[in-house]
């Protein structure tokens, strides 16, 4: 089952409904574009990535890639490859809750032919645990409002699972508005991208058509390992 977000101020919840009347009407943020905020007429594939790990693949596919568009204040990037989109989400918003981003970024989603969003989660966190294959490093699971997965390496993410963020407001979006989207999930461990928490990732991207010349390097600075 699949919930969207209501995108009201975060006070309402303690606003009287006979005191509404008397409140300024709410006026959400004015977003300062830099680059070409004009979306094309189609787009092949429209891409929502969040989460470091996410980010740091969409780098390597990025370097070949043109930067259209960005939102600085908000965190947002949209990046060309080839006939695709990606939109980046940082996550240093400073304005606006995630779903008035997502409302700003309306026409790019329905000039689309297909919608992916891509996050990321700690195996740790999903449930049923005793469902986890323990030889498994990392795994994907799908949300979506398409009859089937669009992909045969991983089946529907199911209650008691929950998921937030960037892409579970984009996918809402669609949901409600009737577009077809998709939202993958990667459960990986919690360690530095590599080789082996990073191929699920690796492998989504290149099934939906992006060229990715994996090169994981571990900054030393981010290293669990204890001396």
């Amino acid at each position: 089952m699949l919930f969207g977000e209501i995108v009201e101020p975060s006070t309402r919840a303690f606003i009287l409904e006979e005191d509404l009347d008397a409140l300024p009407e709410y006026k959400g943020p004015v977003f300062q574009w830099d680059g070409d905020s004009k979306a094309p007429e189609t787009i092949s594939k429209l891409i929502f990535a969040d989460s470091p790990k996410v980010l740091q693949i969409c780098q390597n596919i990025t370097k070949s890639g043109k930067t259209i568009a960005e939102i600085k204040d908000e965190g947002i990037l949209i990046c060309k490859s080839g006939d695709n989109y990606l939109v980046l989400y940082k996550g240093v918003s400073k304005n606006a809750v995630i779903g008035e981003i997502v409302d700003v970024l309306t026409p790019w989603i329905k000039a689309a032919k297909e919608v992916h969003c891509i996050t990321t989660a700690l195996t740790s966190s999903f449930q049923p645990s005793e469902c986890i294959d323990t030889s498994t490093v990392t795994f994907t699971k799908c949300l979506t409002n398409l009859e089937s997965v669009p992909f045969n390496f991983c089946d529907r993410l199911q209650a008691p699972n929950l998921v937030n963020g960037f892409g579970a407001n984009v996918l809402s979006y669609c949901v409600h508005n009737a577009l077809k989207a998709s939202l993958w999930i990667i459960y990986s461990d919690n360690l530095p991208l590599d080789s082996l928490n990073g191929a699920e990732l690796v492998r989504l991207f290149k099934s939906l058509g992006f060229f990715v010349n994996a090169d994981f390097k571990v900054d030393s600075s981010s290293s669990n390992l204890y001396m």
